[in-house]
């Protein structure tokens, strides 16, 4: 513990406690309204994560991103961008890639996560999660409820299903861009937890 100029004490391990609850809190959004809302909220905060499927038509990010599954790219009113805005159609600015400047603009069905950088919170769009994303972030599907075996099905009938295993999650593209654009420092890990709560 320690304690401040003002005589107050302040318990470390209560903050960190704070602060892993909130890494904990992920929303669940669906919808551009929904979507538009967490960033809203989150930007006026400060800093905000966007991660986004880059491949669908739409989309206008830098050629080499065009193909990345998970993309993250960094919003900030304190970038001073002239052309920053955000609507119902989705969030658009010019942001800095290695020294270059290219327009990004991001439309809502893109964008399948959103974090702020201030407080951990996490705006997760489970029906927007790329495919080759879902397991890791959101768990295996449940298996559907099947009968029992009759007496005449035999273990070995049952045993004709042949195992998928998992596919390797696409990495996120380490971009080399600057503070206004991807995010040089990956996030501390896809959440890997049930969904929570909905606004």
């Amino acid at each position: 513990m320690a304690e401040d100029k003002g005589g107050d004490v302040v318990s470390f391990a209560a903050k960190k406690a704070e602060a892993d609850a909130q890494d904990a809190a992920i929303l669940a959004v669906a919808g551009s309204a929904q979507k538009l809302a967490a960033f809203a909220r989150y930007i006026e905060d400060g800093m905000v994560m966007v991660t986004i499927d880059a491949r669908p038509v739409g989309v206008k990010v830098p050629a080499q991103f065009r193909g990345n599954c998970q993309l993250n790219l960094n919003f900030s009113h304190r970038f001073f961008l002239d052309d920053f805005e955000y609507d119902d159609r989705g969030v658009r600015a010019s942001l800095s890639f290695s020294g270059t400047s290219s327009l990004c603009d991001i439309p809502w069905p893109a964008v399948w996560m959103i974090r702020s950088h201030v407080t951990g919170e996490v705006a997760l769009a489970p029906d927007d999660v790329p495919d080759v994303l879902r397991t890791d972030l959101l768990g295996p599907e449940p298996e559907s409820v099947t009968e029992a075996p009759t007496k005449e099905e035999t273990p070995a009938a049952l045993s004709d299903t042949a195992e998928v295993g998992s596919q390797d999650p696409t990495e996120t593209a380490d971009d080399g861009a600057d503070d206004e654009g991807g995010d040089d420092e990956p996030p501390r890990g896809p959440p890997k937890l049930t969904l929570v709560k909905s606004s």
